[in-house]
């Protein structure tokens, strides 16, 4: 992450986009946030990075709640130090000699959902609403903006709400539709009970603000990326969100360049998952 705030972009994507218009510039934003996102989901930026720690029992069988601002895992461990991979749920093969986790359905109804919120942007206060204790440490959909926010107490977030204005009676979803269900298996396709570490990444807080800061090791594939939604998503017109297309590629490289991902060897396995021997046995 450097630390560049927003604010030192919005201006160059407006002289990109020859905007002028307030509707324009607010559209632009929005359109900002969404190519964030974009960006965000391509790989665990370091910014991004988090990790939990999730006790399974064998009778887990339909997995664990993720949290709902998750994008992906990355890697997975447990306190006997055994890896577990990803996989398929439509392939876990009993002989497949690893540990594995996988996605199972996701949420498809909210915790608690109804209407009313209203919330300010800056302030953590949550009005309009009654939550119960079994919100807190879950995340809460606010409206139609984007992102979500961990319930700190039943009247405020963890976090300040960020926004273009305020809201005020809108509809709002606690652990919203969607948010991922996690599974384990052992080495003989079994659940069991296990504690396991999770190394995964998330969306980071929306951009709206000029102070808000990019959490991105550059910012040039995001101006780009904006732009060609701007001219594209919104404009609709295509030939000149085309035109920045190879020089998106090109900027989209380059900042993957500034966060190599490091290399882990890996053990060497046969088809069936089990440690591959090279060479004589003595």
């Amino acid at each position: 992450m450097i630390p560049v705030p927003v604010g030192s972009i919005f201006s160059t994507i407006e002289k990109m986009c020859k905007i002028s218009s307030d509707d324009d510039k607010l559209a632009m934003r929005l359109m900002l946030n969404l190519a964030y996102y974009d960006i965000a989901s391509t790989r665990p930026w370091r910014s991004m990075q988090r990790d939990i720690d999730i006790a399974f029992s064998a009778s887990d069988t339909d997995g664990k709640h993720f949290p709902s601002n998750m994008i992906g895992i990355y890697a997975a461990v447990d306190g006997d130090g055994n890896q577990y991979y990803p996989v398929d749920r439509a392939n876990i093969l009993e002989d497949d000699a690893r540990y594995r986790f996988y996605f199972n359905d996701p949420v498809e109804s909210a915790l608690f959902e109804g209407t009313g919120l209203y919330m300010t942007p800056g302030l953590k206060t949550i009005t309009g609403i009654t939550l119960t204790a079994s919100s807190i440490g879950e995340y809460l959909q606010v409206g139609s903006e984007i992102g979500f926010y961990k319930i700190k107490t039943i009247t405020t977030i963890d976090t300040p709400f960020r926004a273009n204005a305020k809201v005020e009676n809108v509809p709002y979803a606690v652990r919203p539709e969607g948010t991922s269900q996690v599974a384990i298996v052992n080495n003989e396709a079994e659940f069991e009970a296990a504690t396991v570490t999770f190394y995964y990444w998330v969306y980071p807080p929306t951009l709206w603000s000029d102070h808000h800061l990019i959490q991105l090791p550059g910012t040039r594939a995001l101006e780009l990326k904006t732009a060609m939604r701007y001219w594209g998503t919104y404009k609709g017109i295509l030939d000149e969100s085309d035109r920045l297309e190879a020089e998106y590629k090109s900027a989209i490289k380059e900042l993957s360049g500034k966060e190599p991902m490091p290399i882990t060897p890996g053990i060497a396995r046969d088809a069936l998952g089990r440690i591959a021997m090279f060479g004589r046995r003595r």
